[in-house]
């Protein structure tokens, strides 16, 4: 196991290449999972219908989205075994690219809007409460790594990853909720961000499109917000690409009262990404962004050390 291996050369190991070792870690796990969602795991969630895009409320595929709960869940845990000399954030990001496996097999976005005959508002609202239902998921995801860590902390302490720059101390009440409310600023920030640039970069409606602009979007958003106001919680960061779709999604339906449905070409293009998108693509995003900015800072406090080393 790759942890086993990190735990026993830790002593032997520089902090940077503690640093590399991680990244190949979090890559290697991500892109195993990948590949698994991908070609073994896709027909459990996969709908009736193949030629309709992958959106389990809209199409009453209420036993597919508890299965895809049971898999992302199953996900979490497996990703949280094997990035265990990573930072959780990597356990999380190795998820998410995952989860993105079921995302590629979607059918286009325009298919789910033919089955509203009145109107393409209820299926956006329906889009809305699929994507809080992805969040419930995330939610109970996150908290799934974070067992898996503390399980293994029990007994092999040794195997989890240490940040060079220290452990930070246990914050007070009172710096406990100065950091959350800095975490929620800056995860508003990243939302707004995100918005901004999804417009710039979702210029058609197509599955790839959709999917690369969530990514590039949130990623570029939360690291640009994370290094202009540095936050601890990265789970709050992961909420914004849910919120951001929720928002978005009613934002359309509102604006569809009294449309028809053979009007579906009128749909805004930032309404066009599935809630999976938002899970996969914006959270595994979210999660990058965040990932990439913990980690220049690790790397600049080691390229720091070894100055103050060598002077």
């Amino acid at each position: 196991m790759l942890a086993f291996a990190a735990g026993d050369v830790e002593t032997q190991m520089s902090h940077q290449q503690l640093h590399w070792f991680e990244k190949q870690v979090v890559q290697l796990t991500a892109a195993a999972a990948l590949a698994v969602v991908y070609f073994l795991l896709y027909p459990a969630v996969r709908l009736c219908d193949e030629r309709t895009a992958i959106a389990f409320f809209p199409t009453g595929s209420y036993g597919q989205a508890l299965a895809f709960a049971v898999m992302v869940v199953a996900l979490a845990g497996a990703c949280g075994l094997m990035t265990i000399s990573a930072r959780p954030e990597g356990a999380i990001l190795a998820t998410l690219v995952a989860v993105g496996g079921i995302s590629l097999h979607s059918a286009s976005f325009n298919t789910l809007l033919w089955m509203d005959s009145d109107g393409y508002g209820g299926t956006l609202r329906l889009l809305a409460a699929e994507t809080l239902f992805m969040g419930v998921i995330l939610t109970v995801a996150v908290a799934v790594i974070g067992g898996v860590r503390r399980m293994v902390r029990a007994v092999r302490p040794n195997w989890l990853w240490r940040s060079p720059m220290g452990e930070p101390a246990a914050p007070r009440r009172q710096n406990f909720q100065l950091l959350l409310g800095r975490s929620l600023v800056s995860m508003g920030l990243s939302v707004l961000i995100a918005v901004v640039l999804l417009l710039i970069l979702l210029q058609s409606d197509q599955r790839g499109q959709a999917i690369f602009a969530l990514v590039a979007s949130f990623t570029l958003a939360v690291l640009i917000a994370h290094r202009s106001m540095p936050a601890p919680f990265s789970v709050v960061f992961l909420a914004g690409p849910l919120l951001a779709g929720i928002f978005l999604y009613i934002l359309a339906s509102v604006a569809s009262i009294g449309t028809r449905v053979e009007d579906w070409v009128m749909v805004p293009l930032y309404a066009r990404a599935l809630p999976i998108d938002w899970l996969s693509a914006g959270g595994a995003g979210a999660a990058l962004g965040f990932w990439l900015s913990e980690r220049g800072n690790e790397a600049q406090f080691l390229e720091n050390l070894d100055v103050a080393k060598g002077s």
